[in-house]
């Protein structure tokens, strides 16, 4: 089990690491953006709870 586990991880790394500098740029600013969208929905959900 947690062989399989590591190969994903390792074939997900290779991949990471066989893109180009401005790929892994483009994955960064991409997955920051999702990731503000998220906290600023989660953190709008509360204020709404504590309302």
């Amino acid at each position: 089990m947690s062989d399989e586990k590591t190969s994903q991880a390792s074939s997900f790394t290779v991949k990471i690491s066989s893109l180009t500098e401005n790929e892994k740029s483009y994955i960064s600013v991409t997955a920051a953006e999702e990731i503000s969208k998220l906290l600023q929905t989660y953190s709008e959900a509360l204020s709404q709870r504590s309302a």
